[in-house]
């Protein structure tokens, strides 16, 4: 008596779980299975607080912000890696004195769950046994054009000695301005004799000269100046100029 009652109790179940409307067998595997795993995205990271062409010296440490699933970000100094971090929040503390002095490119590579990939990149100035020129005139001015004058921003410094190489960079925040910067001896290119020169359309330029002589150690200028000041009378530019100079 107790065994049919087993029996009959076990086929009830059986027959409510197993069968659906039209008789068939439900797919359990494909209604337990959750899918692939969500697509997180590519990682990436980004410099944090890093100005193009900074001077980089001693040991530097360089911010990141970074999105998606990390497991890794490099610094890499012209293509080469020189140091990863595997925790957030992704610090990476550069010794720039095993690099040598001049502009450096450095860039970003995340690694991920996802996929890897080099994000963001930016110049820097390594300058450990060299020095920024100091001006009495302010590094950052504002250049107003007015027609039949000079509109020339320029910086004079005389050059300290065992200097092999100077490096000048403008940058500007009015994009109707093209600008051209020059270095040299004297006082200015009216007066004196230009070295080298550069022009640009976009913000900063980069102007660089010397080798591996010692420079004069003579007053030396850098200038700047709009290339088509025909098209910007009355308009003004904040500008920042800027002279490394390299041991």
């Amino acid at each position: 008596m107790h065994r049919m009652g087993l029996v009959l109790l076990l086929t009830a179940f059986v027959a409510s779980g197993c069968g659906d409307d039209n008789g068939s067998t439900p797919d359990t595997k494909a209604t337990m299975d959750s899918g692939p795993a969500a697509d997180t995205g590519a990682p990436s990271a980004a410099f944090k607080g890093l100005d193009p062409y900074s001077v980089a010296k001693g040991e530097l440490t360089i911010d990141t912000e970074t999105t998606g699933d990390l497991t890794k970000v490099e610094l890499l100094v012209d293509g080469k890696v020189v140091v990863s971090v595997t925790a957030a929040p992704f610090s990476l503390k550069w010794d720039t004195t095993k690099t040598q002095d001049g502009i450096r490119k450095l860039s970003l590579k995340a690694h991920g769950t996802a996929a890897s990939a080099t994000s963001d990149e930016r110049p820097v100035v390594v300058l450990n046994n060299g020095e920024e020129a100091t001006f009495a005139e302010p590094s950052t001015m504002t250049m107003t054009i007015t027609p039949g004058v000079d509109n020339h921003v320029k910086i004079h410094w005389t050059m300290p000695v065992g200097i092999k190489k100077v490096i000048s960079v403008l940058s500007w925040k009015n994009s109707e301005f093209k600008m051209e910067i020059a270095i040299g001896t004297g006082n200015c290119p009216h007066s004196g004799e230009k070295a080298a020169d550069a022009t640009s359309d976009t913000s900063p330029v980069v102007v660089e000269y010397g080798g591996t002589a010692n420079l004069a150690s003579v007053m030396w200028f850098t200038h700047a100046g709009a290339t088509n000041e025909a098209e910007l009378a009355g308009k003004s530019a904040e500008v920042t100029l800027k002279a490394f100079l390299l041991k």
